[in-house]
């Protein structure tokens, strides 16, 4: 399609100042060179060299000069991904070195092998026992709803990984205290791997294809506290998601922010929870009716285990606390109508009437039940909310994080 530059953002500007500019910068004749397809020059395809080959060698520094150079780090230490390294990364899969892994994706065109994921972990500074972990990534970040191109967009949304299962202890990921913050190896390489590998599969990168606008740098595995969860007779995770206890499990999601740190008080769980639910309500925002009208809203909340003990103890189920946020985390049908601005109308009078949030995505009845603008909906799509236990056990904290609605949908994947 033929271009018209259009300065700044374009949300900046009215609708009579956008109609003004490109009626000036259209002249006669010109709208159908801006309404039809004109056949682009094929771009000269760069062959790369076989993945096993060797490209460089030198001293340490050197390595990370030519790296930093042709953009395949992320600017800081790595480990040299020798031969001699990936091969004992490999020694922990069953598949081939050059087995294809996915799909193709999106924005370089690539496929990922066993090697090319052995390379990337090496780089992050993993153990080798790592390896059937990040085949788990590497699958999930290829599942076509997953949509990992969408990663560069502009509210530079990261996934949140999620580890359940035996491999927890086995491969000593931190649950506890300080679960997000970097210093633990298992959890900080292997998050840091999903940043390499998005960089050098992918394609992504900061200089070039990524266009978050402030992007964040999440790159910690929330392993959950499944100790605490059988103390307190709830279901880790992944057995809410019908895999069985022994069943390690990855998932995966996109997390475009997190609330501050929720504290709640009090003997009982209706104390706890209803702190709760009006810090949550409050804090959401615009954002939610996005992933309200995709159907695709797979918030997940981060509760520390002295919380979830107070709650458990109170008669609630995983699944009740979820079900009391959905009924509890309110807000008002009329706080939707701008989602962005003046101009972004979300008028839920017109969806009600058409049955439809768009073509297939049906209306739930709960948000159609009256016509009064200030009428209470829930924020949350019933049954979509999910639930870990970690943290410090001796603090009263929780945390939302915010999924990106259609971008980042919640991957699972099994590694027995």
């Amino acid at each position: 399609m033929s271009i018209v530059h259009f300065p700044g953002h374009i949300d900046t500007y009215s609708l009579e100042q956008r109609e003004t500019y490109i009626s000036e910068q259209v002249g006669p004749g010109d709208e159908e060179a801006l309404t039809t397809q004109i056949e682009a020059a094929a771009a000269a395809g760069v062959e790369e060299p076989p993945e096993t080959d060797v490209i460089f060698t030198g001293t340490w520094q050197e390595v990370m000069t030519h790296y930093n150079h042709e953009m395949w780090s992320d600017k800081l230490p790595i480990v040299p991904p020798s031969k001699e390294r990936i091969e004992e990364f490999l020694k922990y899969t069953d598949y081939p070195a050059d087995a294809v892994l996915t799909r193709i994706m999106e924005p370089s065109y690539r496929q990922a092998t066993p090697w090319a994921v052995a390379v990337n972990g090496v780089m992050a500074g993993c153990r080798p026992e790592y390896m059937p972990v990040l085949i788990a990534i590497t699958k999930c970040l290829a599942e076509e709803n997953f949509r990992c191109q969408d990663s560069s967009s502009t509210p530079g949304w990261e996934p949140v990984i999620i580890l359940n299962g035996p491999i927890i202890k086995q491969l000593g990921f931190n649950y506890g205290a300080g679960v997000l913050n970097a210093g633990w190896e298992s959890n900080s390489t292997v998050g840091r791997f999903w940043k390499l590998f998005q960089r050098n599969v992918l394609g992504i990168r900061v200089e070039i294809t990524d266009k978050g606008t402030f992007g964040q740098s999440w790159n910690m595995v929330v392993a959950e506290d499944e100790d605490y969860c059988d103390l307190i007779g709830w279901n880790p995770f992944h057995v809410q998601g019908g895999f069985n206890h022994d069943d390690n499990v990855v998932t995966m999601q996109s997390n475009v922010s997190s609330s501050i740190p929720s504290y709640s008080v009090g003997a009982t769980a209706e104390e706890h929870l209803h702190v709760l639910a009006r810090w949550w309500a409050r804090s959401q925002g615009d954002w939610w009716v996005l992933g309200m009208r995709y159907q695709s809203w797979w918030p997940v909340i981060v509760m520390a285990p002295f919380v979830a003990e107070v709650i458990s103890k109170g008669g609630y189920s995983k699944e009740d606390v979820s079900q009391y946020f959905y009924e509890n985390c309110l807000t008002k049908a009329s706080d939707c109508t701008h989602t962005y601005g003046t101009e972004n109308v979300f008028d839920f009078s017109e969806v009600c009437a058409s049955g439809e949030f768009r073509a297939g995505v049906p209306v739930p009845e709960v948000y159609c039940e009256s016509e009064d603008p200030d009428r209470l909906i829930p924020l949350f799509v019933k049954d979509q909310l999910g639930l870990v236990v970690a943290g410090d056990a001796a603090r009263n904290q929780s945390r939302l994080m915010y999924q990106n609605h259609g971008q980042g949908r919640r991957c699972i994947t099994i590694r027995s």
